[in-house]
């Protein structure tokens, strides 16, 4: 199946990679060579939110370059094991690609909000997360705006 007859516009089959994905991969141009980290996220309307420390490779490419790109997965599953010939073997999965920029969030309010948002997604409890004062003064909250993205899915 071509990966155009893949592409899905369901909105559920969307809600559906951010909520089981485990994992978003940010895709950044490093002095035009591909640099990519898998990062925890969290998501809220049309925007990602990631969190990391407060240096590395990512954050000196994102300086120069805030240009993004992203990928998630879910409901990842090789069928056909051992079939014959081996390229009747195939793979389900859901996925969502997409592109944006993304910003350091600086503002106190949405740093906090932000990370209830990724907490979130991971713990499943409602707001209420203490952070040491010491270890989020070393956290760095990347926001990443949406501008584009797609959806496919391959199923048997």
């Amino acid at each position: 199946m071509s990966g155009a007859k893949r592409l899905t516009t369901d909105q559920a089959d969307f809600a559906r990679v951010f909520e089981q994905a485990q994992v978003a991969h940010l895709a950044l141009c490093d002095d035009g060579a591909p640099y990519i980290v898998p990062l925890c996220f969290g998501k809220q309307g049309d925007t990602l939110y990631f969190h990391t420390g407060l240096t590395g490779k990512k954050l000196d490419i994102l300086r120069e370059n805030p240009a993004a790109g992203f990928e998630l997965e879910a409901d990842v599953c090789l069928r056909g094991v051992g079939a014959d010939p081996a390229c009747a073997s195939t793979m389900d999965f859901i996925s969502v690609v997409g592109t944006g920029r993304v910003e350091i969030v600086s503002d106190g309010k949405e740093r906090l909000d932000a990370m209830g948002i990724i907490m979130r997604k991971y713990t499943h409890q409602p707001d209420g997360f203490v952070y040491r004062p010491e270890s989020f003064a070393r956290t760095v909250i990347l926001r990443l705006t949406i501008e584009n993205m797609s959806c496919k899915k391959h199923s048997i």
